[in-house]
């Protein structure tokens, strides 16, 4: 498959993934939050999750601009599940966090990376920015699914150790991707309009 079809590929079930967790958030949690606050704290990452899968099937990030604009919001959506994690630990507002905690130790983990890798080394050669745009995410949000193995191996699945930094590697993949989104924008600006620059 050539580079902008595995690009395609990699943004979609980013997407995906990001869509998946917050439906799954809001079918399965009782936390005992307000009703309406359920699907508040699920509107942002639903409606990033929504456009990068429709932006991948309908082919638009060929478009280095709107292709830049996914890759922040879903920057933003990982980094903002660390901040929240960490400013309101003990409060009302951290469960907001759990529906991406799934994308970086639960089982879409090690199939999100893998599929982010594929596509990041299928296009790196044709357009570096934007395969970084895989790669940086997947080499991100693999190392906590090892770790998470690592430590269940060693410790058991109780270990206070199990989640232990994996939403500073979550905020790291998500400060990564708003600062290669940014660059995909200015290149865009600067002249080079598409990703990969030939048909898929």
């Amino acid at each position: 498959m050539k580079a902008f079809g595995m690009l395609r590929i990699g943004t979609g079930v980013l997407g995906g993934g990001i869509l998946l967790v917050n439906a799954v958030y809001l079918t399965f949690t009782g936390l005992g939050l307000p009703e309406y606050f359920y699907p508040l704290s699920a509107l942002p990452g639903s409606a990033a999750g929504a456009l990068l899968v429709a932006g991948a099937a309908r082919g638009w990030i060929r478009g280095r601009a709107f292709f830049g604009a996914c890759m922040i919001l879903a920057g933003a959506i990982f980094l903002s599940a660390g901040v929240i994690d960490a400013g309101f630990h003990d409060s009302y507002m951290r469960p907001v966090s759990h529906m991406y905690k799934a994308v970086t130790v639960g089982a879409t983990g090690p199939v999100l990376s893998a599929v982010l890798l594929a596509a990041g080394a299928a296009a790196y050669r044709r357009d570096w920015l934007a395969g970084l745009c895989m790669l940086f995410p997947g080499a991100m949000l693999l190392a906590p699914g090892l770790l998470r193995m690592i430590i269940q191996a060693a410790a058991g699945p109780l270990s206070p150790l199990l989640y232990a930094g994996h939403m500073d590697l979550g905020m790291a993949a998500g400060a990564g991707l708003l600062a290669l989104g940014a660059g995909a924008v200015w290149q865009a600006r600067a002249g080079a309009r598409q990703v990969c620059y030939a048909p898929a």
